[in-house]
């Protein structure tokens, strides 16, 4: 089997995954708000307010569906602002029905809060900016909690009187659940897990480890790794320029990558600093790491960071004449 293409493929549907989830997002909002639209002139049995939320979601279904995979960002603010909207209208409309007994009104109110605080981080995404983004996913999370303790008690909740209208359309509270989930599951995403500045720091580092530690066949020459274990040899020329003291430059070559690795030795430093400047590039988008331990065995030299550094390269045959 041929391991490298098998893995393109997954990397290819792994970047395909989120377009098709945003997809999937507008097309749920659009179906949702066709259906409780054409209920409301048939059947005649939903408030005005009803009405104005399942035309909001209709209208956000189409807007994400035509445009959601422009901006995976601005989609995601759009969809929570939409869920935070319409739920908090249709939970008003209860609370304004008056049928509700007071620890139902407390249950509602608390829904309208967490509808709320949905608004509140989907506002941020639909600026484009990922911040509050575990705010978003608690609040989710403990909506989707909530329909599903409704789904799964309903029997036992029937008998408690005041409870009848949170237990009404069973059907529509387990298509909540799933909008709610695809949500989550969109947080999850690469692009909204690094937009933060951590995640940016992070996901530096789960490049390093794509390109240097998952990749096994990645390697440097034995003269390189004597060089860089003893912080001395041939490789090594001296700087002194008030900053760097000596400095080493060595490839690192692989299957699917290969980058030129310089290392420096910065005067009155302990640490070992690596820049990696890939296949093709420039020092301008080179990646710079600390490195607090450096590490041989017999077959690979291993780099530690206590910023989280942690990859290695395996070393090269040596020839025998």
């Amino acid at each position: 089997m041929d391991w490298q293409r098998v893995r393109s493929e997954l990397l290819c549907i792994y970047g395909v995954f989120p377009t098709f989830i945003a997809m999937v997002m507008g097309v749920l909002l659009t179906i949702r708000g066709i259906w409780e639209i054409y209920k409301y002139f048939s059947y005649g049995d939903m408030t005005g307010i009803a009405l104005i939320s399942h035309v909001v979601m209709l209208i956000a279904g189409i807007f994400i569906i035509i445009y959601g995979k422009k901006d995976m960002i601005r989609t995601i603010g759009l969809y929570a602002l939409t869920l935070g909207f319409t739920r908090l209208l249709l939970r008003y409309e209860m609370i304004q029905s008056g049928t509700l007994g007071p620890v139902t009104t407390l249950m509602v109110a608390v829904m309208m809060a967490l509808a709320l605080n949905l608004m509140y981080t989907g506002i941020s995404f639909a600026r484009g900016l990922v911040i509050r983004r575990t705010s978003m996913i608690l609040t989710t999370g403990a909506m989707t909690a909530f329909n599903l303790i409704l789904i799964v008690f309903a029997q036992y909740l029937e008998e408690i009187p005041e409870a009848a209208p949170l237990l009404a359309e069973m059907t529509t509270k387990m298509i909540e659940v799933l909008m709610y989930l695809v949500l989550i599951v969109m947080l999850d995403a690469e692009e909204i897990r690094y937009g933060t500045s951590d995640g940016k720091h992070i996901r530096h580092l789960d490049r390093i480890r794509a390109n240097y530690r998952i990749d096994k066949d990645a390697y440097i020459s034995p003269e390189a790794a004597d060089c860089l274990m003893n912080k001395a040899g041939p490789l090594w020329k001296e700087v002194n320029d008030g900053t760097v003291e000596k400095e080493m430059s060595f490839k690192v070559t692989g299957r699917s990558m290969g980058a030129v690795i310089i290392a420096q030795i910065w005067s009155g430093k302990e640490p070992l600093y690596l820049t990696v400047i890939p296949k093709d590039g420039t020092i301008v988008y080179a990646n710079r790491m600390k490195i607090d331990i450096v590490e041989r065995t017999d077959d690979a030299i291993h780099f530690y960071g206590r910023d989280g550094q942690d990859f290695h390269f395996g070393i090269e045959e040596e020839e025998l004449e």
